[in-house]
């Protein structure tokens, strides 16, 4: 109202079934109370309802997919957190079958930003004390696995928080390292003349889109550039043109057919598999609609972005995945001489990058997982004996 008075020509709002919490307030809401006076919006309050109403309908046969993130907490104002970061927390508790832990973690996260230094809560640095919190809470020791974000933190890449960090905690996630005391860019050497000479020995366009792309991700990157390369050919334009052609001729054919003869012609479908918290499900499209089931027992998933197969763990050399998330990389192969805590696979989740260690020194046996697969908890990821 304040902004109002003050001239503000726009407010930013939600309908309500998406209002709140961490999102905008209520256009209904806002709407109503601005009704009849100097500053009425001229909308029609009976229209917003039928579109609240329609919408209200959707949300609620999503409703087991919302987190107490989209109602006004409390919560935020005594732990300082900002409505995006509770959000963040509570999905990521999801991902952990720890739901019901929630006012563990927002706890923790207070202790957790205390003992960094007082971090400001805005990203990358909300998802690094959400994502420590979370994994103190329900790894069952504070610390015991860190981000690859929070290492860098703790050894200044970051910058100097506005307190210094609990030394205690630097020793424990850093061990001997000494944080730095220079400009953090200063340790940077130039990787963009590389970066651009790997793309073009690969074939790709050294655009900076494309250099900058494959310094954040490389082996995504040149996943990526494959596939967008081959529709940008001569070759793979005239492929789509002659696939979109017969599917034109296909739907002619069928719309002349009789109905008998149309029932009885082989359906064209697209087929793949979608991940949701940490369950496969088949998800068949066709011309009739789309049907969903759970993944058959035994059946790998497949196609982009597809889950990996949970191989068994066992044994003391199995190393798993603490938590769902993709798999960014894999430094070890088959074969290759590991010391125990040594870095065999790095995985994203909450946005942060976790660094997954050998548990033992041996021989890499096998590796279940590669970079760019979305693996679950507790799932193997190499063997070493």
């Amino acid at each position: 109202m304040a902004a109002v008075e003050a001239g503000a020509d726009i407010l930013d709002t939600a309908m309500s079934p998406l209002a709140w919490g961490a999102s905008q307030p209520a256009t209904e809401s806002v709407v109503a109370a601005l009704a009849g006076g100097d500053y009425d919006t001229g909308l029609d309050l009976e229209k917003l309802m039928e579109i609240k109403n329609e919408l209200g309908a959707i949300t609620n046969k999503l409703s087991e997919h919302y987190s107490s993130a989209d109602r006004v907490d409390a919560d935020i104002l005594w732990y300082q957190v900002p409505g995006l970061m509770l959000d963040e927390m509570v999905q990521s508790l999801r991902q952990h079958n720890a739901g019901d832990r929630l006012q563990e973690a927002l706890a923790e996260s207070r202790r957790v930003r205390e003992e960094l230094g007082y971090p400001p809560l805005v990203s990358p640095l909300r998802q690094m004390v959400a994502s420590q919190a979370v994994l103190n809470v329900v790894g069952g020791e504070r610390y015991a696995t860190v981000t690859k974000e929070l290492k860098d933190y703790l050894q200044g890449l970051y910058g100097r928080p506005p307190v210094p960090a609990d030394p205690a905690i630097r020793q424990l996630v850093l061990g001997r390292e000494e944080p730095i005391t220079i400009r953090p860019a200063d340790l940077l050497k130039p990787q963009v003349a590389a970066a651009r000479a790997e793309l073009k020995k690969a074939g790709f366009p050294t655009n900076d889109d494309n250099v900058l792309m494959y310094l954040l991700f490389p082996s995504l990157t040149l996943s990526f550039l494959k596939g967008d390369l081959a529709e940008r050919t001569a070759e793979g334009r005239q492929a789509k043109a002659e696939a979109e052609e017969a599917d034109d001729v296909a739907e002619a054919e069928a719309a002349e057919a009789p109905v008998a003869e149309a029932a009885a012609q082989p359906v064209v479908a697209s087929e793949f598999q979608v991940d949701v918290d940490g369950e496969v499900f088949t998800v068949r499209v066709t011309g009739a609609g789309m049907s969903v089931a759970p993944l058959a027992p035994g059946a790998v998933p497949s196609g982009p972005g597809a889950v990996a197969p949970k191989p068994a763990a066992g044994g003391p050399g199995t190393v798993v995945a603490p938590m769902q998330g993709l798999i960014v990389k894999v430094p070890v192969k088959v074969g290759d001489e590991v010391k125990l805590g040594d870095v065999i696979a790095v995985l994203e989740a909450m946005k942060m990058q976790n660094d997954i260690v050998s548990t033992v020194g041996g021989k890499v046996k096998a590796v279940h997982v590669k970079e760019g697969e979305v693996v679950g908890p507790n799932q193997a990821l190499v063997n070493i004996g």
